[in-house]
């Protein structure tokens, strides 16, 4: 949900191979995890909504604090503003399942992003489950 309405990954950007995907590198920085995901919009289709979430020292099940640029961070594009990692991020992301034996990550997100002149955004009921290999 964003800021109350359902908000769906849909639609293919032209230089992204997919309107969603999941990245997890447990070799990484600790474990990195990366979630992107685009959605053309129906008031302008020539453009793309996106969200990214990027994630360092994710090494186990847990809630994890978004708003850090150092370790954990949230870019969000709409048609009337950009959020970057240097604006107000407020979240937390949740791994609730992450079995490498098996190849799956899967959890929940929720986040805040606030700029000067523009809506603040509020994603709530973020999700994802994503076979990794």
């Amino acid at each position: 949900m964003v800021n109350g309405k359902v908000w769906v990954p849909k639609g293919r950007p032209s230089t992204f191979e997919n309107n969603y995907d999941v990245v997890y590198d447990p070799n990484y920085s600790g474990g990195s995890f990366d979630i992107r995901a685009f959605r053309k919009t129906k008031d302008n289709p020539a453009f793309y909504e996106y969200f990214y979430i990027y994630m360092t020292q994710v090494d186990h099940v847990g809630v994890y604090t978004l708003g850090n640029p150092d370790i954990g961070t949230v870019t969000f594009s709409s048609e009337s503003c950009e959020y970057q990692r240097e604006d107000d991020v407020q979240g937390t992301l949740e791994i609730t399942k992450l079995d490498m034996q098996n190849g799956i990550i899967a959890g929940k997100f929720e986040f805040t992003v606030a700029k000067p002149g523009c809506d603040t955004i509020r994603v709530t009921e973020g999700r994802f489950d994503k076979k990794l290999f």
